[in-house]
C-alpha cells in the first residue's frame, strides 16, 4: 500500500480499536483540529477489567511521512513517533515509543511493551492490506 493509505488508516482514531490491545473505543476530541498539529484523540481501554481513558495529541505532523503524538494523560511522559517511507513494494512503517520507567522496572516493562507493539504492527499490516477504511473526518 502507498504511504498515504497507511497514513489515512493510522491517523483514524477507529484504527486503534482494531490494532491496539484492550482499546474499547477511540474518537477525535470535538473542537480540536483534524489531521494536523493540535488534533486530540481520546482512547478508552480495558486494562485488567478496569476502564481507563487516555488522551493523545498530535505535536508534529509531516503528512504522509511522520507523526509525533504526546500522551497527555500518561504519567510517564510518553511520546510516539511513527514514520512512513515509500518502498518498491509499498510502505515501510517504523514506530518508536519513548517514556520514563521507574528505576528497576525497565527489564520487566521492556518485553511487555515490545510484545504489545509487535502485535499492534501485525494487526496494522493486516488491516491496511485488507483495505480497511473509515469515513473521512470532518473538521
Amino acid at each position: 500500500c502507498p504511504p498515504q493509505e497507511v497514513w489515512d488508516f493510522l491517523l483514524s482514531p477507529e484504527s486503534a480499536v482494531l490494532t491496539g490491545t484492550g482499546v474499547l473505543k477511540a474518537f477525535r476530541v470535538p473542537g480540536t483540529p483534524v489531521g494536523v498539529v493540535g488534533e486530540q484523540q481520546c482512547l478508552v481501554y480495558d486494562v485488567g477489567g478496569r476502564v481507563t481513558i487516555h488522551m493523545a495529541e498530535v505535536v508534529e505532523s509531516e503528512p504522509p511521512r511522520k507523526v509525533v503524538t504526546r500522551w497527555l494523560t500518561m504519567p510517564t511522559g510518553m511520546l510516539n513517533i511513527s514514520t512512513l517511507l515509500p518502498t518498491a513494494t509499498g510502505t515501510s512503517y517504523t514506530d518508536r515509543l519513548g517514556f520514563q520507567v521507574a528505576r528497576g522496572f525497565s527489564k520487566k516493562a521492556r518485553p511487555e511493551v515490545l510484545k504489545a507493539m509487535a502485535e499492534s504492527q501485525v494487526r496494522l499490516k493486516a488491516c491496511v492490506e485488507a483495505g480497511t477504511r473509515f469515513p473521512s473526518p470532518t473538521a
